[in-house]
């Protein structure tokens, strides 16, 4: 032993023999001869816990590692990891976690109460006239608590067979503004075309934020699920878990072509306006952004005054992250042209010095998408959307004027040129030219004769 330096020889155990025997067939399995990094740190770290003598902490792994853990133990996790927080938002991984304990729930047969709590004003509770499909925050909360106690192992295919049985017989949902023609109205406990079409799209929109928790190939977080590089290598995952994520269930439609609002529609809309911009300013301000530019909901909410910038061309929204709100959705600055006077009757209606739309934070939050669809209700709009029926018209105006869908794309914000293709494509017109080869040699078209091309 060298002067001044200190070994520590420690004869291996049966154990730690096990775990170096391990070790180098999880090197051999992968064709390499050393494990990978995160198998070999995982093995290091059982070594160290077993050398130093930690036994209860060694078995509480192992067990870890043979059992299957419970569907609360997965979401917490599921929740609380670095790659998923830093990756989606919190809606996206709410309305993930919603959808599997909804779907779990449906098949074990656990009611949840919706709107339980109690309320000072009976009338506030009474205007609460339709409630979304994955309930409050507190049934979601409780849901979670009573489906979290069962294990992993129950999600299998014929949970989804049996959750897709049980939703095409409850039917579809519809909300109280929605008006049915009575020929479209499903009969004698057989769904019509279009409830059948609803009920369906909703089980895939369920299905797929549900199996987004054990994504195996999603842009945005990779693969959940591999053992050496996903989130979950610490458990257990069942192989019935596979079903759950492969099974079949309805083919995926295609793009629906966007049908323009009539004129009799927008009039309405329009013939309101003088009224609404007295009686709710900030309400108007709302809906003539939206209508205006195509901004989002959630990037015209909190719009800032310093976000406005004169550039070549006129005056400028740059949609980015400035604090309160998510920014655009693939997070990349965005400019978007706004009219000289929109930006005048704005600047003339100011009431916030930081914001453009006034009010506390909590009516820009919750309230004001509300307000406007309050407002389009009112004057008999029966479309299914609202503030983004505006930004989808908005797009309809710019395809017919550009007849340029890539720009519709870059104005609207579109990750995807497919969608605003699959949206917008019927509207531009498809160009007319001559025939393009007709000119060249040998063709049919051309006037000069061969023989005298040689020559």
């Amino acid at each position: 032993m060298g002067k001044g330096r200190w070994q520590l020889r420690i004869k291996p155990s049966p154990s730690i023999k096990r775990i170096q025997k391990w070790m180098k067939a999880e090197g051999d399995r992968n064709g390499r001869g050393n494990p990978p990094p995160e198998v070999l740190m995982e093995a290091n770290e059982y070594l160290a816990k077993a050398v130093l003598g930690f036994k209860e902490e060694l078995e509480e792994a192992k067990l870890r590692k043979k059992r299957v853990p419970t569907i609360q133990e997965i979401l917490d996790h599921y929740r609380g990891h670095t790659r998923i927080k830093s990756n989606l938002k919190e809606s996206s991984i709410r309305a993930n976690i919603n959808s599997l304990t909804l779907i779990v729930a449906s098949c074990y047969g656990i009611e949840t109460p919706l709107n339980q709590r109690p309320c000072g004003k009976k009338q506030k509770a009474l205007q609460r006239n339709s409630v979304k499909v994955a309930g409050s925050a507190m049934a979601a909360k409780y849901r979670e608590e009573q489906v979290g106690k069962l294990p992993l192992s129950v999600l299998d295919g014929d949970m989804i067979d049996q959750y897709v049985d049980l939703r095409i017989a409850e039917g579809p949902k519809y909300r109280p503004y929605e008006v049915r023609p009575e020929h479209l109205k499903s009969k004698e406990g057989k769904l019509s075309g279009p409830d059948l079409k609803r009920v369906r799209n909703t089980i895939r929109g369920e299905l797929r934020h549900a199996r987004a928790i054990f994504a195996h190939a999603s842009a945005n977080v990779g693969n959940l699920i591999c053992p050496i590089e996903g989130i979950y290598k610490k458990f257990r995952l069942p192989d019935s878990l596979m079903e759950f994520k492969k099974r079949y269930t309805f083919k995926k439609p295609g793009k629906v072509e966007y049908v323009v609002p009539t004129i009799r529609e927008l009039g309405q809309l329009w013939n309101g306006m003088p009224k609404l911009k007295e009686e709710q300013p900030e309400v108007y301000k709302g809906f003539k952004l939206a209508a205006d530019t195509g901004l989002r909901l959630d990037e015209l909410r909190f719009l800032m005054w310093d976000q406005f910038e004169e550039r070549t061309g006129g005056g400028f929204i740059i949609v980015k992250d400035n604090g309160a709100n998510a920014g655009t959705k693939s997070d990349n600055e965005r400019p978007v042209r706004i009219s000289p006077g929109l930006y005048e009757e704005l600047i003339a209606m100011e009431s916030d010095g930081t914001y453009v739309i006034g009010g506390t934070h909590e009516f820009r939050q919750w309230q004001l998408g509300k307000a406007i669809a309050d407002y389009m209700r009112s004057k008999k709009w029966k479309r299914r959307l609202c503030v983004h029926e505006l930004r989808k018209w908005f797009g309809a105006m710019v395809a017919d004027r550009t007849k340029s869908l890539v720009a519709v794309m870059h104005i609207l914000g579109h990750a995807s040129y497919d969608t605003t293709k699959g949206t917008y494509e019927a509207l531009i017109d498809y160009p007319e030219y001559d025939d393009i080869t007709a000119t060249l040699p040998g063709s049919a078209s051309d006037p000069m004769p061969a023989k005298e091309k040689v020559a």
